[in-house]
Formats: C-alpha cells, structure tokens, sequence
C-alpha cells in the first residue's frame, strides 16, 4: 500500500491483478448476482483506495482488511 503514495495506477494494477479475482469470488457467493457483484467490487476498490492509509499491516492482511468493504 505503501505504492500508492507514490505510483498509484501501478499500486491499483497490483492490487487488483492480486485480490480481485478472490474478492469478487467472496462477492459472488454473498450476492448470486455477478452484475451486482461486479457493481460492488468496483465500489470496493474505490473504498479501499480513498482508505487506504488507514491499513495497518501489524493488525490484519491486506485481504482481510479488504473484505471490510
């Protein structure tokens, strides 16, 4: 996360080649609707980008932190 200050489209690019696929899997199966998931994980990723000083890595995965949104 510490890339974002710095690199931000590449942070996001990493981030999302990373937890997406995962991410929208954990959607999926909450919703059964892939529109509407896919709706969500796009709203997530603004959340976790707009938030993401707020991670702190001693407490929680970056996943972990991730699927709060």
């Amino acid at each position: 996360m510490r890339m974002l200050s710095h690199k931000p489209i590449e942070a996001f690019g990493f981030f999302y080649d990373k937890y997406g696929a995962i991410l929208f899997g954990y959607i999926l199966a909450i919703t059964n609707n892939k529109k509407q998931s896919e709706e969500i994980l796009i709203n997530a990723f603004l959340e976790i980008f707009q938030n993401y000083k707020e991670f702190d890595p001693n407490k929680q995965s970056l996943l972990d932190w991730s699927i709060g949104f």
